[in-house]
């Protein structure tokens, strides 16, 4: 089993909302705060995290599947596992097919 983990942080006095992706939906980090990504997925991989100044947005991987905790406590459990695009990135699929994270044609944070 291969995993992967990120800390996002959010040290502004306002809430950040990050996408969650290729599953299409919203997480938001309160302010002055953090949460901590955890992947799992039978296949080889990692979870993506990019920021353009205007989203923050986290990508899974091929079979991966995610579990968000906040202050040690589970938020969000994304059981859900990625499909196996081939070589199509999550990254790519949302933002080649549905134009960005949030699609149809970009959204968003």
């Amino acid at each position: 089993m291969f995993h992967s983990e990120e800390i996002v942080r959010n040290d502004s006095p306002e809430p950040l909302k990050i996408w969650i992706e290729p599953w299409g939906f919203q997480h938001t980090i309160p302010a002055n705060s953090l949460i901590h990504l955890k992947a799992l997925s039978e296949i080889q991989g990692h979870l993506e995290v990019i920021d353009d100044g205007e989203t923050l947005c986290v990508y899974g991987w091929a079979g991966s599947t995610l579990k968000i905790y906040q202050d040690n406590q589970l938020v969000d459990d994304v059981n859900i596992p990625v499909p196996d695009t081939g070589q199509l990135t999550a990254r790519s699929l949302v933002e080649d097919i549905f134009g960005g994270p949030g699609g149809p044609y970009g959204g968003t944070a």
